[in-house]
């Protein structure tokens, strides 16, 4: 199972380290990939995890200040990249013309792209979310080849979820992963969005479901080692 720990923007230098004094302790056979804030992306890492940037520029070809690119990022030995992020496409406005280029800037350079996609509140309400994410899907992944596609990990996050400690029931997780897995059948596919210690199980338990997308539940080493540890029990029974 694939576990993406997405830190934001949390941590001080201080607090990170001790941070990864404590992940590196860490014994499991699932995927772990950390996503720090760009700070500490050149800070070297124990190698029981891959390293993920929370962004990347869609400029590649000409300088812009204050932005990273993806061949900084493969300098660094950044394996994969989120896009996408609710937050980002709220706050900075990021539209589907910016993610779609993030994109090619990241594949070209052999990193993964961690493609989220999901429903506002007002969506769901609505019940568009059907239409959300099957346009979300489209328009970011247009004009991919095929394999380039299936090289996408698709993380679906319900934004009115995101940084909250509610979920949608699982049944309704269940169809939107469905959906996405009819969508792009050979892709991973994980969830993401309000998890915490207490309802992360039964959403592991999804049929088709490759992975979590954690935030504050990843932030907290004893936490996370509680999950990481039932979830490898879970994978024994």
């Amino acid at each position: 199972m694939i576990i993406i720990l997405n830190n934001k923007n949390t941590f001080l230098y201080e607090d990170y380290t001790k941070y990864l004094e404590n992940l590196s302790t860490l014994n499991t056979n699932h995927t772990l990939i950390l996503c720090p804030s760009y700070p500490y992306l050149s800070i070297r890492h124990n190698h029981n995890f891959f390293i993920g940037s929370q962004d990347v520029s869609a400029y590649d070809n000409f300088t812009v200040t204050g932005e990273i690119t993806a061949r900084q990022l493969k300098s660094l030995d950044v394996s994969y990249a989120i896009v996408g992020h609710c937050e980002r496409r709220k706050i900075n406005h990021e539209d589907s013309l910016i993610i779609n280029k993030k994109i090619l800037n990241l594949l070209a350079q052999d990193i993964i792209p961690i493609l989220c996609i999901g429903e506002n509140q007002n969506e769901y309400e609505n019940k568009l979310t059907t239409d959300v994410i099957t346009t979300q899907i489209k328009e970011a992944l247009i004009n991919l080849r095929p394999e380039e596609k299936e090289k996408v990990i698709i993380a679906y996050e319900p934004v009115w979820a995101v940084e909250t400690n509610t979920i949608p029931d699982c049944a309704y997780i269940q169809s939107q992963i469905n959906l996405i897995k009819n969508v792009l059948p050979n892709n991973q596919c994980i969830y993401g969005g309000g998890l915490n210690i207490d309802n992360y199980l039964p959403v592991a338990n999804l049929a088709n479901l490759d992975g979590l997308f954690l935030g504050k539940a990843g932030n907290d080493t004893e936490i996370l080692t509680k999950i990481i540890n039932n979830l490898s029990q879970k994978s024994l029974d």
